[in-house]
């Protein structure tokens, strides 16, 4: 019977896995970046059941970047898994065999979305070059690939199901084409005939290797090409006042009171009541986390009962676009939103976390403005971050600290 599976062409049904693969593929990634968009869940847990397969800076890069790249990524994986299938999975020659070229679909699908997130990752670190600091070059890259393979593992059954299903859709048909000629999937030997109007199976492979090879290229001048454009339109779109000849040029910064959420109880921490500040950056595999201390300076016990406000300011003053989402991170846990008494000299902390962002040439974050909660006057307090515009950063809610001893 050649080169079919149960009576359907081999080459069907390597399309039809991709084709399931690269749907997968981009839903996780934009499920992701639209639930942490909206803190419909915390980032913690949208990462497990969606990994990030498209990064989520890509979203939000400027025209026609948001559309260019998750387009060029699923491209890329169906090519891989493409290439991957013809090559290392055998056709099954009985049903009981399927088991086992479920498996072997299912590791080319794990392998295709490691190789695929590779290639943005190259991309990542060429965008990068020259780094602030050496060590931080790869840090971006670790979080990448983990996503990219656990997506492969958590999701990668149902493209080798359709591979499955697709092989028995017309195994009925079998005995009827046992002694016809087969469409062939570009393994067939050197000395094959091909017919008139028919392209020759070895160009049709040799097609689908130079399409991959042309958008895996593109995927990995994505990245910095993206940069660059977005850094542009924000320089652009941020025109700066020229100085004044009776005073300084006007920064816009990020408001000294963010907008109020809730209605505030007379009994929640004040800002004038509490002293905040920063505490020691921490790092790992590419993440971020940093606590925030906040100490009832008054005379009388105080209620935090809602999660901080941050807001960001760039090296020179100016208001960033980083969205705070509200829940835990890989470098932090969120005790949720509770109301908690902070006596007199008594400590709460929450905490950031965020993925390294900064880039070459990218602004990073020069301050951090937080409030007890959103309404309440800000804190500006000096910090110097790996954070860009365009990114997101999660903050926890309020907790105590305990006393020492």
């Amino acid at each position: 019977m050649g080169n079919r599976i149960g009576g359907t062409p081999r080459s069907t049904a390597t399309a039809a896995t991709a084709a399931a693969a690269g749907i997968g593929w981009l839903i996780s990634g934009a499920l992701f970046t639209a639930l942490s968009w909206f803190s419909v869940f915390p980032v913690s847990l949208t990462r497990l059941v969606v990994p990030e397969t498209v990064a989520a800076s890509s979203w939000h890069a400027v025209a026609p970047w948001p559309i260019l790249i998750p387009a060029l990524s699923v491209l890329t994986l169906m090519g891989i898994l493409q290439l991957l299938l013809r090559f290392l999975v055998a056709r099954p020659a009985h049903r009981s065999d399927n088991r086992t070229a479920m498996m072997s679909v299912w590791l080319c699908v794990v392998l295709a979305s490691f190789f695929t997130s590779v290639l943005w990752s190259s991309g990542s670190i060429s965008a990068q070059w020259p780094p602030p600091r050496m060590a931080m070059l790869f840090d971006g890259a670790g979080p990448a690939l983990l996503a990219a393979g656990y997506w492969g593992v958590v999701w990668g059954w149902i493209p080798a199901l359709v591979w499955i299903r697709t092989a028995r859709s017309r195994n009925g048909d079998e005995g009827d084409n046992a002694g016809s000629g087969s469409a062939s999937d570009g393994l067939d030997a050197p000395g094959t005939v091909v017919g008139p109007g028919r392209r020759r199976p070895r160009a049709r492979l040799g097609a689908l290797f130079a399409a991959t090879a042309v958008c895996a290229a593109l995927l990995v001048a994505a990245a910095p090409l993206s940069g660059a454009a977005t850094r542009a339109a924000t320089n652009a779109a941020q025109v700066r006042p020229s100085p004044s000849p009776t005073g300084p040029p006007v920064v816009y910064g990020s408001p000294t009171v963010g907008p109020l959420q809730q209605t505030p109880d007379p009994n929640w921490c004040s800002s004038e009541q509490v002293a905040i500040s920063l505490g020691e950056p921490d790092a790992a595999s590419g993440h971020r986390g940093m606590p925030i201390r906040l100490v009832n300076s008054g005379t009388v016990p105080c209620v935090l009962n809602a999660y901080p406000d941050v807001a960001f300011d760039d090296t020179d003053g100016w208001a960033m676009d980083i969205l705070t989402v509200r829940g835990g991170s890989f470098m932090t846990t969120d005790p949720g939103p509770r109301a908690i008494t902070v006596a007199p000299g008594a400590a709460a902390r929450a905490a950031l976390g965020w993925n390294a962002m900064a880039g070459a040439g990218d602004t990073r974050v020069g301050a951090i403005l937080v409030a007890p909660f959103s309404g309440a006057a800000r804190t500006r307090l000096p910090a110097d971050l790996d954070m860009v515009s365009g990114g997101y950063v999660a903050v926890t809610g309020w907790s105590l600290v305990e006393p020492v001893g």
